[in-house]
């Protein structure tokens, strides 16, 4: 009987455990939901291209359009770089 209610303790703590989230994930993982515009920056589409003073918009962790010299989007917050 003793060994019974070992066993079911056991089981019973077993249910309360959780495994650690040990597996990578795959791409870049950002939970911020802002909407972002660097503006002034030097943008590398390459090896040999790059874009000066480019507006790089980033919105809910995606990017959403690189111009050059493009004006901020509303409720964006603007970052001079």
């Amino acid at each position: 009987m003793k060994k019974l209610c070992y066993i079911f303790l056991f089981l019973f703590a077993i249910g309360w455990l959780q495994a650690q989230d040990t597996f990578p994930t795959n791409g870049v993982k950002d939970s911020r939901s802002g909407h972002y515009a660097f503006t002034g920056a030097t943008v590398h589409k390459d090896g040999q291209t790059s874009m000066e003073n480019a507006t790089l918009v980033i919105k809910e962790g995606k990017v959403v359009s690189v111009t050059a010299g493009g004006t901020v989007p509303t409720g964006a917050i603007e970052i001079d770089c």
